[in-house]
């Protein structure tokens, strides 16, 4: 089961076994490790691991879709706390979410890639935005991965690309692909160098299957629009001065979000 201590001791490991965190325009020497979160689902367990991450002195790359459903790039409260996180010292990018119309050529995708790009930029206006893309959801759209992963565009590293996936050790925790002691046995494996994506979510959840996982952070993002929007609204606020949705038991909410037809 991945938890945030798990996490800790993971990117402690990954000190002991004398890997140096670059970022993915860094040259990269034997013993360089990239490390990736591609932000999901909530913005402000992105910040946690921004901040375990600062307390542990390692920097990530962090990066947040432009047409997200469940997070608003233009919401005041997202805006402050990804400038927190580039605050402690971490990495921005742009993660690209595939249009439903997804044009057939490479240049119009290019078009689309560098257009979220400029968005991410103008809403951070005074944040750095690191040149590198990646792919929101590759297994649901598997063809048009498979043309994202050639895809060059000049001035930008491709997180997919050749030059991340094929020429180093690439390793992704998604969907609880591995457990945590396969995890560690990919870090001690003495691999020259690696891309290592993780998603905060799936740590910060602590459970142990990934139906558990995405239910335990609906509620989490339920908790964090309740807190922001919700109890703004004066009749709720006087019903539930504390909000409700965090202390919701689980049953009502695997009828709420079930997953069974």
């Amino acid at each position: 089961m991945y938890t945030e201590q798990r996490y800790k001791e993971l990117i402690a490991l990954i000190k002991t076994e004398g890997y140096t965190f670059r970022t993915f325009t860094d040259d990269l020497p034997p013993k360089s490790l990239l490390l990736r979160h591609d932000i999901d689902y909530s913005v402000e367990w992105a910040k946690r691991f921004a901040e375990i991450n600062h307390a542990l002195g390692v920097t990530a790359t962090f990066k947040f879709q432009l047409h997200s459903p469940l997070y608003n790039l233009h919401s005041y409260p997202v805006l402050r706390t990804i400038r927190e996180i580039a605050a402690l010292g971490q990495r921005i990018a742009c993660h690209f979410t595939v249009p439903p119309d997804l044009p057939d050529d490479d240049e119009a995708v290019t078009k689309l890639v560098l257009d979220d790009v400029k968005r991410l930029q103008a809403v951070l206006p005074h944040t750095p935005i690191d040149p590198v893309i990646s792919i929101h959801s590759p297994s649901a759209h598997p063809s048009v991965f498979k043309r994202f992963k050639q895809l060059r565009i000049e001035g930008f590293k491709n997180a997919y690309g050749p030059e991340f996936t094929e020429a180093i050790k690439y390793i992704s925790d998604s969907n609880l692909r591995y457990t945590f002691e396969e995890l560690v046995a990919h870090i001690r494996a003495g691999h020259a160098r690696i891309q290592l994506l993780l998603h905060p979510f799936q740590w910060l959840a602590e459970e142990k299957t990934m139906p558990d996982v995405i239910l335990t952070t609906m509620q989490h993002i339920l908790t964090e629009l309740e807190r922001e929007e919700i109890l703004t609204n004066h009749p709720y606020r006087a019903a539930y001065p504390h909000g409700c949705i965090a202390a919701a038991p689980r049953r009502l909410l695997r009828d709420t979000f079930s997953m069974k037809k």
